[in-house]
């Protein structure tokens, strides 16, 4: 299901980052209202920008209430990704280099970018990031631009971004709750849930281009005991048996100590791993 709807208003921020100074940026405006998809296993923020150069998509995934996420950016004007892209939405904060970014082409040559990132505070109470590469207020956004090792630079003029992520996290609240979890008191969690001694990369899925593979998110869910009691690899790229045999290992030799609520009691509630090691 996809909601549609258009932030109101466009600001143009000064950007005097070197990384995005040494070229003139392709401006891209707004060509069609931001889309929220709901998913079954994850939560997609669609925006569509035009140029003189082409049209440009650009897509924030969410798998959960935090901060982790995939950012996909493709279009005409891109001539070429290399092994890092920065963005940037605000002159008095740094830029913000993406990891684990993978270039793409379709099969019509169009260029883009995979990538894997925290790139704003996330929505959890008494949990703020005080990190000067982070997003304080998600309202502060109201323009992206993309420099670094893409060619050349982008500069999208999304308007306030506000309500295109408030949207993305209530849809991200919906997913929780067809868990069979309580969304706001996911979000109060006053310990999230741990696990002791082990350790378990996210596996990787083979992708067009990238032999080695790009990282595939875990989702675990874990009860008030700390036992698990669902796990789920967010990937149609990768086999039945694979998947099988890391939730396998999740669920015999991952002991986790389970979250707390507000009150400070155990409750049931999740984990959800990008691109990173899943450990306590």
């Amino acid at each position: 299901m996809k909601k549609l709807f258009m932030g109101a208003g466009l600001l143009s921020l000064a950007v005097s980052n070197p990384a995005f100074a040494e070229d003139q940026p392709v401006l891209l405006e707004p060509s069609a209202p931001w889309s929220v998809d709901y998913r079954d296993n994850s939560c997609a923020l669609t925006g569509v920008f035009k140029s003189g150069a082409g049209p440009v998509v650009m897509q924030i995934e969410t798998f959960d209430q935090g901060s982790n996420v995939t950012m996909r950016l493709a279009g005409e004007p891109i001539e070429e990704v290399g092994p890092s892209v920065d963005v940037r939405w605000r002159d008095d904060v740094p830029a913000h280099t993406l990891d684990f970014v993978f270039a793409t082409s379709n099969a019509d040559g169009v260029r883009g970018f995979f990538a894997m990132t925290s790139l704003w505070t996330p929505y959890l109470e008494g949990k703020a990031d005080t990190s000067p590469s982070k997003l304080k207020t998600i309202g502060d956004a109201s323009e992206l631009t993309f420099g670094g090792k893409l060619d050349p630079v982008l500069r999208l003029k999304t308007g306030p971004m506000a309500p295109a992520l408030d949207a993305l996290n209530k849809c991200a609240d919906d997913l929780v709750a067809s868990w069979g979890l309580d969304p706001l008191a996911q979000r109060k969690l006053s310990r999230a849930a741990e696990t002791d001694g082990f350790y378990l990369s996210t596996p990787l899925v083979k992708a067009s281009g990238h032999p080695a593979g790009v990282p595939s998110p875990i989702r675990v869910l874990i009860g008030a005991d700390g036992r698990v009691t669902d796990c789920k690899i967010l990937s149609n790229f990768l086999s039945e048996k694979e998947s099988e045999r890391v939730c396998g290992r999740i669920r015999q030799k991952a002991p986790f100590s389970p979250a707390l609520d507000e009150a400070g009691e155990p409750i049931a509630s999740y984990r959800v791993e990008i691109g990173m090691k899943l450990g306590g």
